[in-house]
Order: C-alpha cells, then sequence, then structure tokens
C-alpha cells in the first residue's frame, strides 16, 4: 500500500506542478463535494467507474488536508477514518437506497 505521507506529499506537488490552486480552500472542498456527488451518482446508477470516482475525491481530500494540517496529523487522522470505515464496511449486511433496504449488488 503507498504511504499516505508521500502520496499527499504528491498531490501537492501534482497541484503546483500543473498551477492548480493551492490556496483557496473554500474552492477546494467545493470541488471535493463535486467530486463525492459524481461517486454517489456511481453508485447510485451501478456504473463502472466508482472506483475512479472516489479515486478523485481521495485526491481531493489529500489536497485539502495538506493545505490544512501536518502530514502527521493527516496521517492520524486517515488511520482513524479507514479502521471507522473497514469497521462499518465488515458489519454492514444492507445499504439504503430511496428509503428501501436492498442487498447492495453492482448488477
Amino acid at each position: 500500500m503507498v504511504e499516505l505521507k508521500k502520496l499527499q506529499k504528491d498531490v501537492y506537488q501534482n497541484k503546483v506542478n500543473h498551477g492548480f490552486n493551492t490556496t483557496d480552500l473554500n474552492k477546494e472542498f467545493c470541488l471535493a463535494y463535486g467530486e463525492l456527488g459524481e461517486a454517489y451518482m456511481a453508485w447510485l446508477k451501478k456504473k463502472d467507474d466508482l472506483g475512479e470516482e472516489l479515486a478523485d475525491v481521495a485526491i481531493y481530500l489529500l489536497g485539502i488536508s495538506s493545505l490544512l494540517f501536518s502530514i502527521n496529523t493527516v496521517v492520524v487522522l486517515l488511520t482513524l477514518y479507514y479502521q471507522e470505515i473497514e469497521f462499518v464496511i465488515h458489519n454492514l449486511d444492507f445499504i439504503s437506497s430511496e428509503h428501501e433496504i436492498i442487498p447492495y449488488s453492482k448488477n
């Protein structure tokens, strides 16, 4: 697995190299929100690009975190969130969609 500290540095350096935003946090949160919406729609419509959309969300979150926190703080936070997400996924039998409880299936 890729080391989170390196990944965060790489995401930030990519933003600098391409002249992308590195100062306007409001813009970054809005863009991350948009990517999360795209991921949700991919999940809702059971599209094959869900993984790509989630990767975009992760990239934006790493970029935001590099602007807000030290790398060590980000590693701790992401580790805690990862453990929490793992717990939820392993204990979740059903996913709710439009007020109906249904087993999640891509098909």
